[in-house]
């Protein structure tokens, strides 16, 4: 009841504040165009943060297509799919293999001789040492140099432990937003410079 009584006070007292900060940025508009605008972009920017703040516990990408991809939402299969740009922009060529038997890799790298057998798991909790069992199942059958395990979330101590004694790269959540941002990163450099490309190299009408 406190906590609803909170909120209600609150709800009232919106009109007052925003007629106020309304009146101010007026006022601010005919004093001096400069400090109103300057005002207007502090305000706006302290709105954008607040709004990141509150609703930053997901991990919100953008996709190649500009929408909003939430991957705490995609199906495993989605999941898997969203990897395979990220490690080919490494330089990985990717395959999925065609889930026609029980123990399967989700994904096979390849790069210089590194043949690599990638297990994603999108979980809603820590991933324990079963999946590291798993993905050491695979290494004989797809003789893999390397094995990897993808989570969207983190990686339990036992399994972290299984892991390094078995050397096993696992990528856990912060290490996917950093994949992702390099991922992004090299696109919009990729568009930078193709941009640059069609200014300068221009075609002279005639030609």
């Amino acid at each position: 009841m406190v906590g609803y009584s909170s909120r209600k006070k609150k709800a009232a007292l919106l009109p007052v504040v925003l007629f106020i900060m309304t009146f101010l940025l007026v006022q601010l508009f005919h004093l001096d165009y400069t400090i109103f605008g300057l005002t207007l972009s502090a305000l706006l920017t302290f709105l954008g943060l607040r709004h990141i703040a509150k609703n930053g516990a997901r991990i919100k990408l953008l996709d190649p297509s500009g929408s909003l991809l939430d991957i705490d939402e995609m199906t495993e299969q989605e999941f898997q799919q969203f990897l395979v740009p990220l490690f080919q922009s490494q330089g990985y060529s990717v395959t999925r293999p065609k889930k026609n038997e029980k123990r399967t890799a989700d994904l096979i790298l390849r790069k210089r001789g590194v043949k690599a057998v990638v297990h994603a798991k999108r979980q809603n909790g820590p991933l324990d040492k079963q999946a590291v069992l798993e993905v050491m199942s695979l290494k004989q059958k797809y003789k893999a140099t390397r094995l990897v395990i993808v989570t969207n979330r983190s990686f339990s101590l036992a399994a972290i432990k299984l892991a390094r004694a078995n050397k096993i790269n696992l990528i856990d959540r912060t290490s996917l937003e950093a994949m992702y941002d390099a991922y992004i990163g090299q696109k919009q450099n990729h568009r930078f410079i193709q941009r640059v490309r069609t200014l300068f190299f221009r075609e002279e009408p005639g030609q």
